[in-house]
């Protein structure tokens, strides 16, 4: 990898912090909580309590994508989404998901 060993490691770490710290703001808001209580790395999946097709395309109309939508593949896990951090995901874009999350919940 053109990251070098110590590069990688660092960015895994960087993943997983942020991850971690989203996972805990997003099971912080009414009506979402987390579906699986194990270790993640950057993607978890939330339980909705609307549903998350709504709250999907409200994200959308923010410019704002999130899922996919596990129902469609998984049917028990129909009032669950899919969420994902990586590097290029900022404070700011997590601050701003919370934010809109705290609105459609």
């Amino acid at each position: 990898s053109w990251l070098g060993g110590k590069g990688l490691s660092e960015l895994a770490k960087e993943h997983l912090e942020t991850s971690l710290k989203l996972a805990e703001m997003i099971n912080k808001i009414d009506g979402f909580s987390l579906r699986f209580t194990g270790l993640h790395f950057n993607e978890f999946v939330i339980k909705c309590k609307n549903k998350p097709e709504n709250i999907f395309k409200k994200l959308l109309a923010k410019n704002i994508q999130i899922g996919p939508l596990l129902g469609q593949q998984f049917k028990n896990l129909n009032d669950c989404m899919l969420v994902g951090v990586t590097e290029l995901h900022t404070n700011h874009d997590i601050e701003k998901l919370v934010s809109i999350l705290k609105e459609v919940a």
